[in-house]
């Protein structure tokens, strides 16, 4: 069978979950024999890429074809962010070229939706895997730009508010300053005035225009898939909730590649090793493990923190900052994935703070899979995989007093790591998943 796999973004430039999901899946359907390659979107602003047009590569013996562009261009980024008519055509072109027998795809943004519809217009069977909330919210995350969690909008003009650029800004320097009974009332009508001019200009203005049909086209452009797999009965739930037919969606959990394991086995050691592994920015909540972590007055604990500095330099910077002074706190930096079992064997326990609502993190399954145990937040995604008390402890998200108490007890109590990690842990291995995605793929593929 010959499959491609559609995704924003590809190995070796970006490194982060999806990424690693699509590689594993294609690399494992290629040990099962199919003919795999991979589509992507490229920014045309990094070494080596054409301004404009398209990047033939290869990696890890899978050929890459990155449709290359400089989003900074697009003529109507509001519009573009979820579908380019451009891409769409170039797509098309490329498909009618490859005549691949399904298209699976991991990840629509840069690229966009109008993928599907070409997908669709020629007769490919379609399979999409839901790896965030992309469909719903265009922040992906579902967090408001004022770091609160989201379940999706209420009204047609939330989306815009919390991620296009407002109008009616400029007084906010002047309404911050009232007194606090007042600026809630102030408050109130000027969000009112803003929706009512907001809804005023909808019909001239072309950027407010694509905003406000962000949810209806997706909503439809979702239908033309064939299949459609959901990770966790959280984010199936979710877009249930946001009014997407979910009548061909599939709750399957994730897979890794097991085989990164076999240096798991943990390294003894006087100290008590928290860990973080993750990208270092905000929604990952690294800074509330580090609140969490220095109010721990004990030396035996120590904290590893793995994560890039360079992508949000800004946040790295305060992390830094917060962590100063601590000799108990570690920045490691990033590790190939190779690397991962040895990463492993060198922590008692693994922390994920997150602020948003994950999609089944695949850091958090290898570190199940290697009975590792994970204190995370418990919001969904996570607290759907851990059963507190048992295979990993919950902590209330966002609150460092509520993490490092959960934190103390770990040290305070040396037998606690070893009741968790006698759990019974089920977590598949990439070959297990990619079985049951074949089956899919066959149940298409006449």
């Amino acid at each position: 069978m010959k499959i491609l796999y559609v995704v924003h973004q590809f190995f070796p430039r970006h490194l982060t979950g999806t990424e690693t999901y699509t590689y594993e899946l294609a690399r494992a359907a290629k040990d099962r024999g199919h003919e795999v390659s991979v589509l992507c979107y490229e920014h045309s602003d990094l070494p080596g890429v054409p301004r404009r047009g398209v990047l033939r590569e290869e990696y890890a013996g899978i050929p890459v074809t990155r449709f290359c562009y400089d989003s900074r261009a697009w003529r109507n980024p509001t519009l573009y962010e979820y579908w380019n008519e451009e891409f769409g055509e170039l797509a098309k072109q490329f498909l009618q070229d490859q005549r691949p027998d399904l298209i699976h795809f991991t990840h629509n943004s840069l690229l966009s939706a109008a993928l599907l519809k070409s997908a669709h217009a020629l007769g490919i069977p379609t399979v999409l895997t839901l790896t965030d909330f992309w469909y719903i919210c265009p922040r992906m995350q579902l967090v408001r730009g004022d770091g609160s969690l989201c379940e999706g909008p209420v009204a047609e003009l939330d989306c815009y508010e919390c991620y296009h650029a407002p109008v009616l800004d400029k007084w906010r320097f002047i309404t911050d300053r009232l007194p606090c009974p007042l600026r809630r009332g102030v408050a109130a009508l000027r969000a009112r005035l803003k929706r009512k001019v907001l809804a005023s200009k909808a019909a001239s203005d072309e950027f407010l225009d694509a905003a406000l049909n962000r949810a209806p086209r997706l909503k439809e452009a979702v239908k033309l898939v064939d299949v459609v797999i959901a990770p966790t009965r959280f984010l199936l739930d979710m877009f249930r909730k946001n009014g997407f037919d979910t009548s061909r969606f599939r709750l399957i959990n994730f897979g890794i590649n097991a085989a990164l394991l076999k240096d798991a086995a943990k390294t003894p050691s006087n100290a008590f090793r928290f860990a973080f592994v993750g990208t270092l920015s905000h929604h990952k909540g690294c800074h509330v493990l580090i609140d969490a972590f220095r109010r721990i007055s004990s030396d035996r604990p120590e904290l590893r923190i793995y994560g890039s500095e360079a992508q949000f330099p800004q946040y790295a910077r305060s992390v830094r900052k917060a962590a100063a002074g601590d000799a108990r706190i570690k920045f490691l930096g990033t590790f190939p994935r190779e690397n991962i079992g040895s990463v492993l064997a060198g922590m008692d326990a693994l922390v994920m703070p997150s602020l948003w609502y994950e999609n089944s993190p695949l850091m958090l399954l290898f570190a199940l899979r290697s009975h590792t145990p994970v204190i995370a937040s418990d919001v969904g995604g996570l607290s759907e995989f851990i059963r507190d008390g048992e295979n990993g402890l919950l902590f209330k998200t966002g609150d460092a007093e509520s993490l490092s108490g959960v934190m103390r007890r770990f040290v305070d109590d040396a037998a606690l790591s070893g009741r968790v990690r006698a759990a019974v842990i089920n977590v598949k291995s990439i070959e297990e998943h990619s079985a049951e995605i074949e089956d899919i793929y066959r149940s298409l593929v006449k």
